[in-house]
């Protein structure tokens, strides 16, 4: 079966440097069947009606920052009714360990290095965990070799949780989209096989902008 697939982390302006029609046009262009307009809260707009290309699905979402649980909390009450994913912007150990016990979240982008604790929930509760590339697209040196460390560290506790994952090039300009096969082969560096790096950008996050 041929698979579609759908980039689940993708920033038009103003939270970057693209506007909407030529992000998805760029995303048609390299084969994806739909993606999803993941803003900060901070640079968050409603959807607006664009024409899309034939067969192309667009869904809206946003990613939350938040600087402590309860402000998480209040924007994530904010958001939930008028997105189709709700994603939390991590990194923080405290942001993460709040956003992968809330079962109102769909996605958690740019995870820390989780402990099995926070893994163990948020597969309980149906968060998927993001393996972002850009974070190794971009990064040099030591930078890069960390974020190459907690995505294998990451993976380890996913494959003991049976976590779902979704895999991106966290495109923030058209400059920034990548084509589906060159994010599974990247993504086996951080324990992925092909499988799984497939239905991290096909299947499981179809299922997320699916859901009701």
């Amino acid at each position: 079966m041929k698979r579609t697939y759908i980039d689940p982390n993708v920033h038009v302006k103003p939270d970057g440097e693209a506007e909407l029609e030529q992000m998805v046009g760029q995303l048609d262009k390299y084969g994806y069947s739909g993606c999803v307009i993941l803003n900060h809260s901070d640079n968050w707009f409603p959807y607006p009606d664009i024409e899309l290309p034939p067969g192309f699905k667009l869904f809206w979402g946003v990613e939350i920052r938040a600087s402590s649980p309860r402000e998480l909390g209040r924007l994530i009450n904010k958001f939930r009714p008028s997105v189709d994913i709700l994603a939390v912007h991590g990194g923080n150990e405290i942001i993460d360990r709040a956003a992968s016990s809330d079962s109102r979240v769909d996605l958690l982008a740019h995870p820390g290095r989780m402990n099995h604790i926070m893994m163990r929930f948020a597969s309980g509760k149906g968060i998927a965990i993001e393996f972002n590339l850009s974070d190794l697209i971009y990064a040099r040196g030591k930078n890069r070799t960390r974020a190459l460390f907690i995505m294998q560290e990451n993976m380890k506790l996913v494959r003991k949780y049976g976590t779902q994952v979704v895999l991106t090039a966290g495109a923030r300009t058209t400059y920034g989209v990548r084509a589906p096969r060159e994010i599974i082969a990247l993504a086996k560096l951080s324990g992925m096989d092909e499988t799984m790096a497939k239905d991290a950008l096909s299947s499981v996050p179809w299922r997320l902008v699916e859901k009701e």
